[in-house]
C-alpha cells in the first residue's frame, strides 16, 4: 500500500478540493493530506480484487478504506478551523493596536483555546473587562464555530478558557450551550 501516488481514475472535482484543502493546511500536514487519499484509494483497489469468499479480508480493507478518509476529513475540519482562526487572530492584533493607540485601559487577558479532534490554543488572547465576559464570549463563539461546523462532529467540542497566566478557569462544551 505504501508506494508512489498514482493518477488513476480521480474525480477532478475531488482532486481540486482536495488541492484547496491542502494548501490551507499547515506545512507539516498539508505533506501527508495526498499520502492519506492514497491509502484509502489503495485499500479499495485491493478490496476490489479480492475475490468474494475472502469477505472477512474485504471488509478489514473496508474498514481501513473508511479509517484513512476519516483522518482526510479531519485534515479538512483543522483546516477549517485555522482558517477560520486565523481571520479572527488578524482582526483581534488589528483590535488590539487600535486600542492600545486610543489608550484604552487593560482589562485581563483571556485566551480561548479549542478543544476539538486537536487542541488549538489562543495564543493571543483578548482583553476582557472580566470573567463573566469571557464566559459569555466563549458561549458566542461555541455558537458560531457549531453553526459553521454542523457535519464535522462539532457538538463534541469544548472552548476552554485560561487567563494570561495560563491558569485554567473554565470550560464551555458545546453539547450543553446554553440557551
Amino acid at each position: 500500500m505504501h508506494g508512489a501516488p498514482r493518477g488513476g481514475g480521480r474525480d477532478p472535482n475531488q482532486h481540486r478540493e482536495s488541492e484547496a484543502t491542502t494548501r490551507m493546511l499547515p506545512p507539516g500536514l498539508a505533506a501527508w493530506s495526498p499520502h492519506f487519499r492514497e491509502q484509502a484509494a489503495e485499500c479499495r483497489r485491493q478490496r476490489e480484487a479480492l475475490p468474494p469468499e475472502q469477505s472477512e479480508l474485504r471488509h478489514s480493507l473496508s474498514v481501513l478504506e473508511r479509517s484513512w478518509q476519516m483522518v482526510e476529513q479531519n485534515l479538512r475540519q483543522i483546516a477549517s478551523i485555522e482558517q477560520s482562526l486565523d481571520l479572527h487572530r488578524r482582526l483581534l492584533a488589528s483590535l488590539k493596536t487600535v486600542r492600545a493607540g486610543a489608550g484604552a485601559s487593560n482589562g485581563p487577558i483571556f485566551h480561548f483555546n479549542l478543544i476539538s479532534a486537536t487542541y488549538v490554543s489562543d495564543d493571543l488572547g483578548i482583553e476582557m473587562p472580566n470573567l463573566a465576559a469571557a464566559r459569555r464570549h466563549a458561549i458566542e463563539v461555541a455558537r458560531e464555530l457549531l453553526h459553521n461546523n454542523p457535519d464535522k462532529g462539532a457538538s463534541s467540542w469544548a472552548i476552554e478558557v485560561r487567563d494570561e497566566k495560563g491558569e485554567y478557569l473554565l470550560t464551555i462544551p458545546f453539547s450543553r450551550l446554553p440557551p
